[in-house]
């Protein structure tokens, strides 16, 4: 408007996009600095979702705080398993770069190809975010790999999950790829909560790793597979659940059912702090060969360490230290569980079935109990023996009378 003279106070603004082509792969600096190619979380996006890329692209952040939601809702055009997306830090280091937004830190819907490496992704705060990252329908190829990935180490609602995939019984969706490795994992009610990630009908095309993280402060469930679940691998994670004087059912280090686990459950430290009821390691319904018809094998469950050492209430009900049952098949070799507390106890707890199949050697399985109560190195509750071979296993049980 010519007749306006003072442009200081106009409220209407417009950007332009303009794409000679898709991105160009290569390394972009995001920030404040006069050298920083791009500004914000926002212009970064509206760049990829214009224009594409054409090779492998990193943006990668000057430190600070960005009180951005990172939303993805479609596969960038270009983008493929030779050609990524990777947010990470500048200086490398996950402290310096935080990614907030609300609600959910980093929000992804039908997307993939994109890895999130050495950055923080949520925040300590119940008001403001209640999942750091969300993943919604079908994911493939995306990694978080050296990063942050925290709530409040208070929260305690169901709402509060640090990672959630929340499939459904028919959908035809899956995550395809997503791995989990070397990450900070604190918070929340559960710290990895996964519900039908390989889809209704388990597509042999899913799958997700676990690895090489360390997860703590959980309130109930540090990891959770519930159902029709394709795990890779969880293997050489160090575990420790929040300690807590809470009166929930029960505290779960990793809670895994329906699902199966190719390269197995191996070389895990977990350390449980303290609950009224408490399963350190819960299996139910893994490897069956139902859901394995072509290509069956066990799932390995090997080298993992399970200790129960801070002693709960004067109510506590029972503390198991692994957990295995519903037709599932395993091979229980070379763990270590130790227990002490005053309540009911079972290191190892099986129960066995005509179609599961189940190995267990070289275990040590040792108890220190306080009180005179039901406590077995090895519990079998059906009493049965079905399709299970039991050798050179360690039993310790040192019980008052």
């Amino acid at each position: 408007n010519s007749n306006d003279m003072n442009n200081n106070d106009d409220t209407l603004s417009m950007s332009e996009i303009v794409c000679n082509g898709p991105l160009a792969g290569g390394y972009y600096t995001v920030g404040t600095s006069p050298s920083a190619t791009y500004e914000t979380v926002k212009e970064v996006f509206d760049v990829l979702n214009t224009c594409g890329i054409n090779d492998n692209v990193t943006f990668a952040f000057e430190n600070g705080i960005y009180n951005e939601q990172i939303f993805l809702d479609n596969v960038i055009q270009g983008t493929s398993d030779s050609a990524i997306i990777t947010i990470t830090s500048v200086s490398g280091n996950a402290s310096d770069v935080q990614f907030i937004g609300n609600e959910n830190s980093v929000l992804l819907n039908n997307t993939g190809y994109i890895q999130f490496k050495n950055v923080t992704i949520g925040l300590e705060d119940t008001t403001k975010v209640k999942i750091a990252v969300k993943l919604d329908g079908q994911i493939t190829n995306v990694e978080f790999y050296g990063c942050n990935i925290k709530l409040s180490p208070y929260a305690l609602g169901n709402m509060y999950q640090c990672v959630s995939y929340a499939g459904t019984s028919v959908a035809t969706t899956f995550l395809e790829n997503v791995r989990f490795i070397k990450n900070n994992i604190s918070g929340g009610r559960t710290n990895i909560y996964l519900t039908y990630a390989a889809g209704a009908n388990m597509d042999t095309n899913s799958f997700v790793v676990i690895d090489s993280n360390n997860l703590t402060e959980a309130y109930e469930k540090v990891i959770f597979g519930e159902q029709k679940n394709i795990f890779k691998s969880i293997s050489y994670n160090n575990i420790v659940s929040r300690a807590t004087k809470n009166t929930m059912s029960t505290q779960n280090g990793i809670k895994i059912n329906q699902s199966i686990i190719y390269d197995g459950i191996v070389g895990n430290k977990i350390l449980m702090q303290g609950c009224r009821t408490l399963d350190a390691m819960e299996l139910s319904a893994i490897n069956t060969k139902a859901s394995m018809p072509i290509g069956h094998k066990n799932c390995l469950i090997a080298n993992n360490e399970i200790r129960k050492l801070v002693k709960a209430e004067s109510d506590a009900v029972s503390v198991y230290g692994l957990v295995v049952n519903d037709n599932s098949c395993a091979d229980i070799y070379h763990n270590s569980i130790y227990i002490q507390d005053t309540c009911t106890i079972n290191a190892l707890r099986v129960t066995t079935s005509t179609t599961g199949d189940l190995s267990i050697k070289n275990n040590i399985l040792m108890i220190n109990a306080d009180k005179k109560n039901s406590c077995y190195a090895l519990y079998m509750p059906n009493g049965n023996y079905y399709n299970t071979t039991i050798d050179y296993n360690n039993y310790y049980l040192n019980q008052a009378i």
